[in-house]
Formats: structure tokens, C-alpha cells, sequence
């Protein structure tokens, strides 16, 4: 437990690296990685379920980046008071230098792994992250 807790604090610190390149927090690099050619809108009620932000960190990273002008707000047609987070042209350019290189990376890493490895390394890793939660709900549940 002890070397995937230090792995996954390194992942955690190349991130974090990456974000600081940026000049950004991680939340609102974060954003920008999630709304960067996302198929989707997203609202900010996404980026806190997708993303396990909280509210606050959202709204918090979302201001920072629109009083960068990098995004903007912009309603949904189908709901009364949903925005889309939306990258701006200028956004669009940031993400050149601040999401596209990261992403690369990303890609090359895992495509040292074989299809198989890749495959089996996200369903560990997802079983495993499923089942601490479980764990930990237990032990918090069961104090309350």
C-alpha cells in the first residue's frame, strides 16, 4: 500500500509540475485539460463530479480563468440557470502550450504499454480506488 500510495503521490506531483509551467492552480489546469476538445459541454456541476473537485474549488479555478479570458459562461438552452464552461479563442491558444503537451505525454506513456497492460492497469486501478471508497465509507458511516 505504501508504494502505490508514493506512486500515486508522484503522478500527483508531475501534475502539479505541469500546472506551475502553466502559472495555473491544478483545479483550473484541471479545467482546461477537461474542457480541452471535450465531445460535451461541461458545467461546473460536471467538473465537481467528473473532476472530485468541490463546488468551491470549481467556482474558485472558473473565475480565475475567466479573469484570464480564457473561458466564458454560457447558458444552456435546456436548463434554466446551467452554463457551459467554454473555452474563448484565447483559451484556445493557452491550451497549446498549458493541455496539448501534457496529453502528448500521456499518450506516449501508455502506448508503452500494450493494449492488454492498459486495459488491465485501469481495471486494477479503478477496483482498487472502488474499493478503499467502500472501505472508508464503512469506517466513517459507521461513526456517525
Amino acid at each position: 500500500m505504501r508504494q502505490l500510495t508514493q506512486l500515486d503521490q508522484r503522478l500527483n506531483q508531475l501534475y502539479h509540475n505541469m500546472s506551475l509551467r502553466c502559472g495555473l492552480s491544478d483545479a483550473a489546469h484541471c479545467i482546461l485539460y477537461a474542457i480541452y476538445g471535450a465531445s460535451r459541454p461541461y458545467t461546473q456541476q460536471d467538473l465537481c463530479q467528473d473532476w472530485s473537485y468541490s463546488k468551491q474549488t470549481v467556482h474558485s479555478a472558473v473565475t480565475l480563468l475567466r479573469q484570464r479570458g480564457y473561458v466564458v459562461l454560457r447558458p444552456l438552452p435546456q436548463s434554466r440557470n446551467q452554463k457551459a464552461v467554454e473555452l474563448t479563442e484565447e483559451g484556445r491558444r493557452f491550451c497549446q502550450s498549458a493541455v496539448v503537451p501534457l496529453r502528448q505525454a500521456e499518450i506516449l506513456a501508455l502506448a508503452r504499454l500494450t493494449s492488454e497492460e492498459r486495459r488491465l492497469f485501469l481495471s486494477l486501478y479503478r477496483r482498487q480506488v472502488d474499493s478503499l471508497k467502500e472501505e472508508l465509507d464503512k469506517i466513517f458511516l459507521s461513526t456517525e
